[in-house]
């Protein structure tokens, strides 16, 4: 009786196996279509319907790995990046060995910008499938995102070399090689790719950026303008485009590119500075000004907005304090370039140029490529009159930018600076290389061979720059100069005399001297040197004639440095200055750069001696030791005055020593006098200077080598002009043995 029962259990057991195993099979059916159809929706951008279709297949409890990763990737697409890294983890929970929700959660954590992270995820991706081309172009991707371009080329080349039809990798691979300036094989890399995919934005844009930071706007503008074929919604290529008009100084065009975005999103801070951008360029300061106040309502942080207002208020209030707060704030924020290089803008205007380089200094160790900061640091190198550090810094920039105009325009500038017009016309023709229409570069070519005397140069630039700029006022200008040299000798030095001469008007019979004297055709040396004895001022002793050995001589002394300096004891630095060429206030002032503590120290300024030369050369050394002040003028025949300046910035001693005699005249009055009425520091020692209290201008015939030393200005300190006075010491000394005034010297030191 038991044995049907047995049979009955084996039965029932039989029929719940066979149930469960059918509604099984039934369930896996409907997963497998419930995850088909999702991942057929999730190709086709329905996102939120294919999430549905995920959650199906999570409710059957079937295929939980791809579900869960399937509805990450839709979070993703809809950009809820925090929840797709929630199924993400659920998906790796069900399989540790998931390839592609590793992929899924780097591609979440890089929209968060959380690279590393991403990195690790792409990488665990790619070990568990070596094979595919999409998760080392990820990598890629990652490292290019954290700027560490050599993985990113590693990569994105083992992208290529798995799928070589892979056009994202070929994207990754430019912007590696871009970043690590190889700017030529970028451009390949992204046209492959447009070759590969011509329906790529991204690729477009890309390449749009790399022209324009290239200053190829046009081109640029033309990809941006293919990216918004493709996608007309993209706000940040509009403004891309934009940016590349403001380039080009086509601002009203750009202003539309930046009102089209705005129109369409109000609160694009961006928008808003870029479009302040075109109108600084404009000189609509006020409205720029107005326009970077909206973007920081829209966004507090915002860096550049606060350093373009700076930009604007420099030029609209001159509010220079209120335009470094700004700065600074953006500095806060951000700690870049742009921000530090408009601070040192800001100390430019004021004259203040150690402060000025220290901000470009900031801003190129921040971006070493930022070539505007190089340039600024150059510009106030020149104007400080620093001119051997200008040219050794000017020339290491220029090795990094190769097609900056302005660095070798500044090297000439130096070398002109300091009469050295062989060298400054070499630089100044690799400038005009890079710029052949530059006008005002091709006529200080024109000007150097005018100082050579090379008068056929001269006019072969001339010519160049009328054809450049025809019309121009410095090229009409220049060629008024240039025929003056073909008049005769005789004309032209007629015509110096009577243009320049303090006390043309004190002389008698000059028509009928210099008519006598043109009639001679060609004239000789002896022919000139009786000329200017004959107009000149019989207590005129300033007025001569060099010729031979004597212009060789001070042909020499030019070339030579005219300035010694020595330490006599531990806080006094003794500077003696023979006479005053070019190069001299250059030389001093390299010389008090490298004393430390000035502030502690004596220094004596030895004028013995010194007969003079050039006035420019006296004021420069004025400037570097005064204040903000005007410490000396000269007067021209008619009345006009030229005022030479010194600015904010000055290097104080404890105390100035001026050593002075009986031969220290003109430029050596002048600085001696300067620096006694402008500081109370100053004590002049020694004998009664010679009292000249006029200065000269220098006709020269290179060739015939004579100079005509002409007087043609009186000069003042404070009103005062020592001409027939002298400056009497305050300290004087008998004698002239050295070591009396070195005595004295110490003796003044130790007061």
């Amino acid at each position: 009786m038991r044995k049907p029962l047995i049979k009955k259990h084996i039965l029932l057991l039989f029929l719940i196996l066979g149930i469960t195993l059918a509604t099984s099979c039934q369930s896996s059916i409907k997963a497998s279509v419930y995850l088909s159809g999702a991942d057929m929706r999730y190709e086709n951008g329905r996102y939120e319907d294919a999430i549905e279709y995920y959650d199906l297949v999570i409710k059957l409890n079937e295929s939980l790995d791809k579900a869960y990763n399937g509805k990450a990737k839709c979070l993703e697409a809809l950009g809820e990046h925090e929840k797709a890294l929630e199924y993400c983890d659920k998906a790796l929970e069900q399989n540790g060995d998931f390839a592609d929700a590793y992929n899924t959660k780097g591609d979440a954590l890089s929209s968060l910008n959380r690279f590393e992270e991403s990195l690790e995820n792409y990488m665990k991706a790619f070990e568990l499938e070596p094979k595919k081309s999409l998760y080392a172009n990820n990598i890629a991707y990652a490292y290019n995102s954290l700027e560490k371009y050599e993985g990113a080329l590693e990569y994105s080349e083992k992208a290529i070399e798995l799928n070589k039809k892979n056009d994202s990798a070929y994207i990754n691979k430019g912007y590696a090689l871009e970043g690590l300036g190889k700017f030529t094989e970028a451009l390949e890399c992204y046209n492959k790719s447009l070759e590969l995919n011509p329906y790529n934005p991204v690729c477009y844009i890309n390449k749009g950026n790399l022209l324009e930071s290239l200053g190829k706007s046009d081109e640029a503008i033309e990809c941006f303008d293919k990216a918004l074929e493709l996608d007309p919604d993209d706000l940040d290529t509009l403004n891309s485009k934009g940016d590349s008009l403001n380039s080009l100084g086509e601002f009203e065009k750009a202003i539309d590119c930046f009102d089209q975005v705005l129109e369409k999103d109000s609160k694009n801070a961006y928008a808003y500075v870029s479009k302040s951008i075109s109108l600084y360029c404009q000189g609509k300061y006020a409205e720029s000004i107005e326009l970077c106040d909206k973007a920081l309502e829209i966004e507090p942080e915002y860096a550049n907005a606060y350093t373009w207002k700076a930009k604007s208020l420099i030029e609209i209030d001159d509010d220079l304090e209120n335009a470094r707060k700004l700065c600074d704030k953006s500095i806060s924020i951000d700690n870049n370039p742009f921000a530090y290089n408009t601070k040192g803008l800001s100390y430019i205007l004021e004259y203040d140029y150690p402060k000025a380089i220290e901000c470009f200094e900031q801003a190129i160790e921040i971006d070493p490529t930022y070539d505007n900061a190089y340039t600024n640091k150059i510009y106030c190198l020149y104007h400080q009159k620093n001119y051997s550090k200008c040219i050794e810094f000017a020339k290491k920039s220029w090795d990094l930018f190769k097609d900056n105009r302005d660095m070798p325009w500044y090297i000439g500038d130096c070398y002109s600076s300091l009469q050295e017009s062989d060298k400054a016309i070499e630089y100044y023709k690799k400038a005009l290389e890079i710029d052949p229409k530059a006008t005002s570069l091709i006529l200080s070519i024109g000007w150097e061979y005018y100082y050579l005397q090379k008068y056929d140069k001269a006019t072969e630039y001339l010519n160049k720059a009328k054809e450049v700029s025809p019309g121009d006022e410095s090229v009409n200008y220049f060629e008024s100069q240039l025929k003056k040299q073909k008049l005769p000798e005789a004309e032209r030095i007629v015509d110096f005399v009577k243009e320049n001469y303090l006390y043309f008007d004190k002389v008698n019979n000059f028509d009928k001297q210099s008519e006598q004297f043109k009639a001679k055709g060609n004239v000789s040396i002896n022919d000139i040197s009786q000329f200017i004895e004959s107009i000149r001022l019989k207590d005129d002793m300033f007025t001569f004639f060099i010729h031979g050995e004597e212009y060789d001589w001070i042909k020499q002394e030019e070339s030579i440095s005219q300035i010694e300096s020595k330490q006599l004891d531990s806080n006094i630095h003794y500077i003696k200055i023979k006479s005053f060429n070019v190069s001299v206030s250059w030389e001093f002032k390299e010389i008090i750069d490298g004393i430390e503590n000035p502030e502690d120290k004596v220094l004596a300024i030895d004028l013995r001696d010194n007969t003079g030369g050039v006035t420019s050369a006296a004021s420069d050394i004025l400037d570097y030791l005064l204040p903000k002040c005007t410490p000396c003028y000269i007067v021209n025949r008619d009345g006009s005055m030229y005022p030479f300046t010194s600015d904010n910035n000055s290097i104080k001693f404890k105390k100035i020593l001026i050593l002075v005699n009986e031969y220290s005249a003109s430029s050596s009055e002048i600085l001696a006098l300067g620096l006694k009425k402008h500081l109370n520091n100053v004590v002049i020692i020694g004998h009664s200077t010679a009292g000249k209290g006029v200065g000269q201008v220098v006709y020269e015939d290179k060739e015939k080598k004579y100079m005509i030393f002409l007087v043609n200005f009186y000069w003042n300190v404070m009103e005062e002009n020592i001409m027939g006075k002298k400056i009497n010491p305050d300290v004087y000394i008998k004698g002239s043995d050295d070591s009396s005034y070195i005595k004295e010297i110490k003796r003044q030191a130790s007061i």
